[in-house]
């Protein structure tokens, strides 16, 4: 409501002045003298002045003069007088009056003139006010140009930190003012140190889960600042969201300034909150390509490693050993998933007490798929792939950092990759390695045995060499007696000689797995024992099975089976190979 200052030293008119305008809306004060009316308008405010030139002391053209001197020509004078010549008038614009009423005052020409004038100061108080704003903004923007080249000198994160908060608490007078990142897999927010006002191991106290159902409340995605008072033992809390490009990276805040935040401290946060949300951002784009960088460098000299290497098991030490330490996991492991489940081949860091080992189904999905399959925010299983062949899976766990980013997950199917290339030109180089053993063995053996003339010795060098090269722990011959067709046992070797018993077994044409093999003259191989009903248990325990015929060609002549040679694995053996399988059938 506007405010009107009648000076008049009779009581009667200035009453009647002062009823008249609180009946139209407006609030009037009153001053008898000139010297009264200048001390209420340099400590109250108000927006007119009706003057009256007879007064005690200063007359009114004097008391005009003063106010101009001391308030200024923005406030609007309006001299009362029955004095209506020309030379008091040209006296009363000369002492810096704006108009002029004539006693008696006629009420509506004096209502239409303060109207007029009122309006005329209200645009004037709008032209300056928004004048200072622009001048406030114009200081807020060079100062923030003055701290954005500082910014750029600056190489710590701790040192931006201390920067921002400092400034900004001696501009707004906040005695404590932080920066709270913002991390958008976890959606949590903390507080970055240093913070001003708070000693460090306070600080790091400060952290925040962001919520959904706590958006209704407020939203820090929009941008707009957020004030609260008397909340969780803070008297007042300024949070203005830092947004860079459409992300957010996190809060300013600023807590229990004494007396309460004003518009233009909130401003000023608002202003500092953009450049800096850049300066983070900018910096969190720089930190993440350095460290990508640093990973292709290390990525280069592990592939060349893994190149290197010769052996399945070395191969994956290599692996999982420089994957963990190079790219800077707490936790990896090489995994193999069949029938019996997920078995590990290697692994490198440490597993906390307690610390679950990967799940065997999240292990399977990964292996179907042919994108790396995260497990919340701390596991990644990366499937180890060549084309359409599946041959592990990478599991990668850390435990603090966030979640994994789309470059370490590119950089870590990069390594699978080659790790899958780099297993099957070992498993080639092995599978080449071990045909040459092998024909190299038949060979030899076919020196030593060539002058035998009794076949004992020979099918019991022969037992001893084809269990060694497929790593059996125990072969033998059964050979067939073709006047009752049983097959009786004539060779056999073990591993363990010392605590495996030498069964005797016999078998017809037909019974069990030998029977059959030598029935249909077809080589079996069975990994899976316990669930073959046809399987006969004959003294030692036995979970892996090769059983090929023994067929004796000549020409012209009916094949004649002499036979059959087997290789069996113990319990808790690894499963025989299709490989093994081909070497016993040319072995035999």
């Amino acid at each position: 409501m506007p405010r009107i200052l009648v000076v008049d030293d009779d009581p009667h008119v200035a009453r009647t002045l002062v009823d008249l305008l609180a009946l139209h809306q407006y609030e009037a004060g009153r001053a008898d003298s000139g010297e009264k009316a200048l001390d209420l308008l340099l400590h109250e405010p108000f927006d007119l002045v009706l003057l009256d030139i007879r007064l005690p002391g200063m007359n009114g053209f004097e008391t005009c003069m003063r106010i101009r001197e001391r308030i200024g020509p923005s406030l609007p004078v309006i001299i009362l007088t029955a004095l209506g010549d020309p030379a008091s008038v040209r006296e009363g614009y000369d002492a810096g009056a704006d108009d002029f009423l004539t006693k008696p005052v006629d009420t509506p020409a004096m209502l239409y003139k303060v109207r007029a004038f009122l309006r005329m100061k209200s645009l004037h108080d709008e032209t300056v006010r928004h004048r200072e704003e622009a001048q406030a903004r114009a200081r807020d923007l060079a100062l923030i140009h003055e701290i954005g080249r500082e910014w750029s000198l600056i190489a710590q994160p701790e040192e931006f930190n201390r920067m921002v908060t400092e400034r900004l608490a001696g501009l707004i007078g906040a005695p404590i003012c932080l920066i709270a990142h913002y991390d958008s897999p976890t959606r949590t927010l903390a507080a970055a140190l240093p913070v001003f006002g708070l000693p460090d191991e306070v600080a790091r106290r400060i952290r925040y889960e962001v919520k959904p159902e706590h958006r209704g409340m407020w939203n820090f995605r929009t941008g707009r600042p957020y004030e609260m008072v008397e909340v969780a033992g803070v008297e007042a809390v300024v949070l203005v969201p830092m947004v860079s490009e459409g992300s957010v990276v996190g809060l300013l805040v600023a807590i229990n300034k004494p007396g309460g935040f004003s518009e233009a401290d909130v401003q000023l946060m608002t202003i500092f909150a953009g450049p800096a949300a850049t300066f983070i951002r900018n910096r969190q784009i720089f930190d993440r390509q350095r460290r990508h960088a640093h990973r292709m460098e290390r990525l280069s000299a592990l592939m060349g490693d893994m190149a290197a290497t010769l052996g399945r098991a070395a191969l994956l030490d290599v692996a999982v050993s420089r994957i963990q330490a190079d790219l800077g996991y707490d936790h990896v492991s090489f995994h193999v998933l069949d029938n019996g489940g997920a078995r590990l081949e290697g692994e490198a860091g440490s597993n906390d007490a307690g610390e679950a080992p990967p799940d065997p189904e999240m292990l399977r999905w990964a292996q179907r798929g042919t994108t790396p399959l995260p497990a919340g925010l701390a596991e990644l299983a990366v499937p180890v792939r060549a084309g359409e062949e599946t041959l592990g899976v990478l599991h990668v766990r850390r435990r603090s950092g966030g979640g994994f980013s789309e470059e370490e997950s590119s950089v870590l199917s990069t390594v699978a990759g080659h790790l899958a290339l780099a297993l099957l030109k070992t498993e080639s180089m092995a599978k080449t390695e071990r045909l040459a053993a092998q024909m190299a063995t038949l060979y030899d053996l076919g020196l030593e045995t060539t002058a035998l003339q009794d076949l004992r010795p020979l099918f019991a060098k022969a037992t001893e060499e084809v269990g060694r090269l497929i790593k059996a722990d125990h072969s033998s011959v059964l050979r067939l007696d073709p006047r009752d067709e049983v097959l009786r046992f004539f060779a056999a070797w073990t591993r363990h000689p010392d605590s495996e018993n030498y069964a005797r077994p016999e078998f017809r044409l037909g019974e069990g797995v030998a029977g059959e093999v030598a029935r249909d003259r077809v080589p079996a191989l069975m990994n899976d024992l316990e669930a073959r009903p046809h399987f006969v248990a004959r003294g030692n325990p036995i979970a892996r099975l090769i059983c090929v015929p023994l067929v004796h060609y000549e020409r012209q002549a009916t094949p004649t089976l002499f036979g059959v040679l087997s290789a069996t694995r113990r319990p808790g053996a690894p499963p025989f190979t299709s490989e093994d399988l081909e070497y016993v059938t040319r072995f035999a």
